[in-house]
């Protein structure tokens, strides 16, 4: 088993957050009173064992259906832009997304007059795939088709959190298993605007290039900002965690950092259980939920993301429960 340092768990309390709003300083607070013990104990028999990279077997190609089914055949197709004068870079180094194009983006509230404190992703009708760290409660509101928050289109759907289910390895010390199913109490209603995104039949593999999404801050403890914003992020090796202590990585976690020129890109604090999706064949699939990270847009500290193949087992038995 594997300890922390002193000198670890000082660095520690400048820098691990995950990107969800007032739990940082909560968070810190365990793992300078309990440290860490990671892999030795995380890593043992599973009651839902992960799925590592494999070449799709009849049984992914089965998976794959069944996520059509559940999306009504309609999974992985973004919206048609509706138009916009809008510009800008945000999300960390993003951009402002269009309105209408990623269908599948929600966000939690804890009642109508307030900004996404979380986020996630539209995975069927009644179900939403987001972060345990995010905490949602059963009366939370879940909208879907927002691009402004602060204003109303005439786009957006309201509903609310019906149950929400955490993984039951989710281990809120160190964002293991960093997985939430939420039901919704009304089906969403598909259309140009609010669509579901595929679940993946295998692992992503490094090096894809995949999308980000949020209303999260526009830097480390900064201002949120008041549009969707986009960017785009290179999935790597769970080997390559920078200047991270490699305990801290585990396989139920997916890094991924982006670039646009000498900056660097990253979901930050409120884009926590939004979507990482990538594209195959104008098909978008969710690979990742936001977890967490040190600071936000750090060169050395790439994002860290729950990877939701990993969990394919644990979401099917959920769901179809």
């Amino acid at each position: 088993m594997h300890v922390l340092t002193a000198s670890l768990l000082t660095q520690l309390s400048t820098m691990l957050a995950p990107r969800h709003h007032g739990r940082f300083a909560a968070l810190l607070g365990e793992w300078l009173i309990m440290g860490l013990a990671l892999r030795s104990v995380l890593c043992r028999r599973s009651l839902y064992p992960g799925r590592r990279n494999e070449e799709p077997s009849q049984l992914d190609l089965m998976e794959v259906e069944r996520s059509k089914v559940r999306s009504g055949g309609q999974c992985g197709r973004r919206g048609k832009p509706v138009a916009s004068t809008e510009f800008g870079v945000q999300i960390v180094n993003g951009q402002e997304a269009q309105e209408c194009v990623w269908t599948w983006q929600v966000g939690f509230r804890y009642n109508d007059n307030l900004m996404p404190f979380c986020g996630g992703t539209i995975v069927a009708p009644s179900w939403v795939l987001t972060a345990a760290h995010c905490g949602i409660k059963q009366g939370h509101i879940v909208v879907a088709g927002e691009w402004r928050p602060k204003e109303t289109s005439g786009n957006e759907q309201n509903r609310k959190v019906k149950s929400s289910t955490p993984h039951p390895l989710y281990n809120n010390d160190t964002h293991s298993h960093d997985f939430a199913l939420v039901k919704v109490n009304k089906k969403f209603r598909f259309n140009n605007c609010v669509g579901a995104a595929c679940l993946p039949s295998s692992d992503v593999v490094v090096g894809a290039k995949c999308s980000i999404t949020g209303w999260g801050t526009l830097s480390s403890q900064g201002s949120e900002s008041n549009v969707l914003q986009e960017a785009e992020v290179k999935t790597r090796s769970n080997r390559k965690y920078g200047s991270y202590d490699r305990s801290l990585i585990d396989d139920s976690m997916l890094l991924a950092q982006g670039k646009a020129g000498n900056k660097i890109i990253d979901a930050c604090q409120g884009d926590s259980g939004g979507p990482l999706v990538c594209e195959s064949n104008g098909q978008w699939t969710l690979h990742g939920a936001t977890s967490w990270g040190y600071g936000c847009a750090e060169a050395k500290y790439p994002g860290v993301w729950a990877r939701v193949n990993y969990v394919m087992d644990w979401v099917n038995l959920v769901m179809e429960g």
